[in-house]
């Protein structure tokens, strides 16, 4: 069985195809997808007031920083996954944040959210 069957999963991809693939393939595995969303603002808004199991969160948003974006999840106790065109060398991002580089493929991503979901379930 997967580890993301019924988990919620907030998709935060500015990346029309990429973010669509990637709610393809989640849904796939059994996830409950909340989003995508593709702006920082509309992110905020749902990570404030939807319960969520994990988050995959793009750095950059249409020009816009996401690293708000995971204090709120971290301050919520959601663990997420950073998939970035940055490496970790190119921007700062919390250490204890899983990442991904990109370009990461729907199913390299979707079992990475599996790892993290095993590895760090939600407080």
């Amino acid at each position: 069985m997967s580890s993301v069957r019924n988990k919620r999963v907030l998709i935060v991809e500015d990346e029309y195809f990429l973010a669509g693939d990637l709610k393809d393939e989640l849904e796939r595995r059994g996830a409950l997808v909340v989003g995508p969303f593709g702006s920082v603002d509309d992110a905020a808004r749902m990570i404030a007031t939807t319960p969520l199991d994990c988050a995959v969160v793009d750095l950059n948003l249409h020009g816009r920083s996401g690293l708000g974006l995971l204090e709120h999840l971290r301050d919520n106790g959601t663990p997420a996954l950073i998939v970035s065109g940055y490496d970790s060398e190119d921007i700062e991002t919390p250490d204890a944040e899983e990442r991904l580089v990109k370009p990461a493929s729907p199913a390299a991503i979707s079992s990475a959210i599996e790892t993290l979901l095993t590895t760090r379930p939600n407080r």
